[in-house]
């Protein structure tokens, strides 16, 4: 049994001979999408040429870009992308105009490599940023960045696992809507609540934490 992919690339791809036209309700849902992740991220755009983050940018983008390249196969055909480590990090590490940029630098040299249909590469860009701009916000800003919890650890660990849990479910949910609404999956049938695929990308964003956790110990 194969786990369900993180994005909806790998439902349709190039040369399988399956029909990649989305239905009405999927289009509408994709435009939701849309929309809600440009009311998201348009109000950050306007720092990016005040930002003095661009090093981390760059370092956790190229690796990002590079992680969503190759697909990572375990000896029983499960799939999944590393990059998920990246996103993370960055959406602990940097500020929001540039985690925004994330998922973009992230998709993009996939998309030019595979030639995934436009409307595809966006929902997969989109659902990404979403993702990280909600495990910034939530994570980052209103725990991390507080004084709700004094001690340094547990709040470190406590800020890591929600940044796990917000990532993975919003990430997996929109997926999951896209799904039912494009190829008429139940939530079961997609697999992306197994607990396998779960824990597999749960851990992946927990190496996103530790990967902050480092960065942070040795900045500067």
């Amino acid at each position: 049994m194969s786990t369900a992919p993180t994005d909806i690339s790998l439902v349709a791809e190039p040369g399988s001979g399956r029909n990649e036209t989305l239905p009405r309700k999927a289009w509408i849902y994709f435009v939701v999408v849309t929309v809600a992740t440009a009311a998201a991220t348009l109000p950050f755009l306007g720092r990016l040429q005040h930002t003095h983050e661009w090093a981390g940018f760059l370092v956790l983008g190229s690796f990002a870009a590079v992680a969503q390249l190759f697909t990572v196969r375990t000896p029983r055909d499960q799939a999944y992308h590393t990059a998920i480590v990246f996103i993370v990090a960055a959406a602990l590490i940097l500020p929001p105009e540039l985690v925004v940029l994330m998922g973009i630098v992230q998709h993009l040299p996939e998309w030019l490599k595979l030639r995934y249909r436009w409307y595809l590469q966006t929902f997969n860009i989109c659902i990404f940023v979403l993702a990280s701009m909600a495990v910034w916000f939530v994570a980052r800003e209103l725990f991390l960045h507080s004084n709700l919890v004094d001690n340094t650890a547990l709040r470190l660990a406590t800020a890591g696992l929600i940044a796990c849990v917000v990532f993975v479910t919003i990430n997996h949910l929109l997926l999951a809507v896209m799904l039912h609404f494009a190829r008429g999956h139940t939530l079961k049938e997609t697999g992306l609540f197994d607990i396998e695929n779960l824990s597999t990308d749960f851990v992946l964003a927990a190496l996103g934490v530790a990967t902050y956790a480092f960065w942070e110990t040795n900045h500067g």
